[in-house]
Formats: structure tokens, sequence, C-alpha cells
């Protein structure tokens, strides 16, 4: 009898390995400054890698594409797409390949590309203010503030979630 489950759908396929979840299994955290090569882990590293990777590259591939297509109408902003937009999505998409690409090949690169990559997201989240009549500026500042505070809360409580739990590993080996 096998020590693992299967779930399988084309193209794509997830495996729940067992062994994985009991500790049978160690996976070494590489150490600090060494590159990270998802293709030599463990296959649930590889897969989430990759997930992440695809998942991230789509995502600033369309808001590169949805930001140029962006533009002023009478109703307040509206999309144009053309060969730009095309174009937008392809450099988004590979951009964050390229940052992965550092991210995998140096860890001490990861801290530093990260905050250059949350900052260009955050850059292009607000881009949109522009379209915004002047006078409804006020309430939407607000309403983004209020966000911020939420998201800020709600990832304050993950963080210290995982902290702890990752504390009571620690404490029962």
């Amino acid at each position: 009898m096998q020590n693992h489950m299967s779930l399988h759908s084309s193209p794509y396929h997830v495996t729940l390995d067992f062994a994985y979840l009991m500790n049978e299994q160690e996976i070494q955290s590489p150490e600090p400054g060494a590159s990270i090569d998802p293709a030599t882990g463990h296959k649930l590293t590889r897969d989430f890698y990759r997930v992440a990777v695809l998942g991230s590259a789509l995502s600033f591939g369309i808001l590169g594409a949805t930001l140029e297509s962006l533009h002023s109408s009478v109703a307040g902003f509206g999309f144009d797409l053309d060969w730009g937009t095309a174009i937008a999505f392809v450099v988004g998409f590979a951009l964050t390949l390229l940052y992965w690409k550092l991210v995998l090949q140096n860890a001490r690169v990861n801290r530093r590309a990260s905050w250059v990559l949350a900052l260009v997201g955050i850059v292009l989240f607000l881009y949109p203010l522009r379209f915004i009549p002047k006078d409804r500026l006020p309430d939407m500042a607000e309403g983004l503030v209020l966000a911020a505070i939420a998201l800020g809360g709600a990832g304050s409580l993950i963080y210290m979630v995982g902290k702890n739990l990752l504390d009571e590993d620690d404490n029962n080996p």
C-alpha cells in the first residue's frame, strides 16, 4: 500500500504526501545567502514555487495590460485594448519572471527585490487614482486608508499565528 494520495486533473496534478505531513522526511532550509533551487527540493516546495512564479507573473502581466489600456473618459475612465496592451502584458510577465530568477538564485537579493516589487505594486495600484475627479479624492483616500488598516491588521494576525505555530514546533521536537 502506498503512503500517499494523488488527486489528478489534467494538465496539472496535486499530490498530498503523508510522509512529509507526518514529519518522517526532513526538509533542509537553505543557509542564509545560499541560492534556492526548487528543482532539488521536495515536491511540495517545487509545486509551491511553480504556483507562486506563474501566479505572480500572470498577475503583474494583467496589471500591466490593464494599466496600459486605461484611459480617461466622460464616465471617469475606460479601457482601450490594442497591441500596446499585449506588449504591456508580456513586459509585466517577463519582469516578474526576472524577479523570481533573481530571488531564487541568491537569497540575499530576495529582500531588496521583494521591497522593489512591493513598491512597484503599490505605485501601480494607486496609478488609476489620477482618473478620479478631484472632489471625490478625499472619499477615496479615506477608503484606501481604512482598507490599508484592515489589511494590515489581517496580515499582523496571520504573522502572529504563524510565528506562534513555528514557536510551538520548536518547543515540541
